[in-house]
């Protein structure tokens, strides 16, 4: 039976074999065995980039647990993702019960040139100074190193299953505000409610409500409606998808409904909110 030091030992492993750093999102709540240190990205870098963000994550959050976590769910095999901020890192799906449970990061490292075969890659681009100025000191990812990153990291992915498995759907419960946002970046862009949060939770829907409004101060649905639209503003301010698949990427049923609730939220429409972030970025309108 594989001991949880084995798996922190094996991440140790990776981190000192690549100069990089190992972290884990958790889809499903059922991954409670992650070691605490690699729950998060904490690297130099990411934590550059993302203090240009607001706490929702912005770019940075929209593309690893939307757009990334879609690419697995189309195809659950190793590959290399290219982010907002122009870095390279190795994504490997979790897999728990044969089913999506999570995802394995590695990285990250100065882009390689040329980009490795069928990198997933973000639709725009976001510079920043200060993460330009850091690339420099990201460790660098040769070409004939790149089976071996995602094979080794595969490992320590099966590692994590295994361990997930055998402890079984009667883990430790976890920290509830992480499992409640987990749950949102997982189900942000297909309907959801309440009873599903509770299922996640293993929770009665009645104390799953009470859980929220202690742990937000806010109902389930307003809680929603607040991501979803921190998702919004993030896609209209860094891709160029039309409002009505932004609105439908984001959970929203129709572009009209999406419109009335940016609007009574931000005081203005999307396309203009669109037009005024492009506006101070020097972009063109």
């Amino acid at each position: 039976m594989i001991d949880p030091r084995q798996l922190s030992q094996a991440i140790a492993a990776v981190e000192r074999r690549y100069g990089c750093r190992v972290s884990f999102h958790d889809y499903t709540g059922r991954l409670q065995v992650i070691p605490e240190a690699a729950r998060v990205h904490d690297n130099f870098f990411c934590a550059t980039v993302k203090s240009h963000y607001p706490p929702g994550g912005g770019a940075c959050a929209f593309f690893d647990f939307r757009l990334v976590q879609n690419r697995i769910e189309e195809k659950p095999e190793p590959f290399f993702k290219c982010c907002p901020a122009g870095v390279l890192e190795a994504v490997v799906p979790v897999l728990v019960g044969g089913r999506l449970a999570g995802a394995l990061f590695a990285g990250p490292f100065r882009n390689a040139s040329p980009l490795p075969a069928e990198v997933f890659q973000a639709g725009r681009r976001a510079g920043f100074p200060d993460a330009e100025r850091l690339k420099p000191r990201l460790a660098a990812l040769p070409p004939e190193e790149w089976a071996e990153l995602l094979a080794l990291a595969a490992l320590v992915a099966a590692q994590l299953s295994a361990l997930a498995e055998n402890q079984g759907a009667a883990g430790k419960p976890g920290d509830r505000r992480e499992q409640v946002l987990n749950f949102l970046a997982a189900h942000l862009h297909r309907p959801t409610g309440l009873p599903e949060l509770a299922a996640h939770l293993r929770l009665s829907v009645s104390r799953s409500s009470q859980v929220v409004r202690a742990l937000f101060a806010c109902s389930f649905p307003q809680l929603l409606t607040r991501h979803r639209l921190d998702y919004a503003r993030s896609l209209l301010a860094h891709s160029r998808l039309k409002i009505t698949a932004v609105a439908l990427q984001c959970g929203f049923r129709d572009a009209a409904y999406f419109h009335r609730v940016f609007h009574h939220r931000e005081g203005c429409s999307p396309r203009a909110y669109r037009r005024r972030q492009e506006s101070a970025a020097g972009r063109p309108v």
